[in-house]
């Protein structure tokens, strides 16, 4: 099982006279338990430990070029919170096409 606490803060500006929307994300996450196992060749078997908590923040922004059409585009970065070493990082770019 996972838990999660988080928070959205989302404005609403004009750019050039169209709308655009950024927003900031903060998330904290904490994995109780689990275990996820992988096997190679049939033969062995490695298992992952789940228990683990972590938090990522997230920015991003979407600009509508037309009432159906707009682009976003977003970077997220998550890091442990305990002795568990994870570290990420991520980017989107996209089109949105409405119909």
């Amino acid at each position: 099982m996972t838990a999660r606490l988080g928070a959205r803060l989302k404005g609403s500006f004009k750019a050039g006279g169209l709308p655009l929307e950024p927003w900031l994300r903060v998330n904290v996450w904490h994995a109780f338990e689990g275990t996820d196992t992988v096997t190679f060749a049939n033969t062995t078997d490695i298992d992952t430990k789940q228990k683990s908590s972590w938090a990522d923040v997230g920015i991003g922004a979407t600009l509508k070029l037309a009432p159906s059409v707009g682009v976003y585009a977003n970077v997220d970065y998550s890091s442990n919170l305990d002795a568990n070493q994870q570290r990420a990082m991520a980017s989107t770019l996209g089109i949105r096409v409405s119909w």
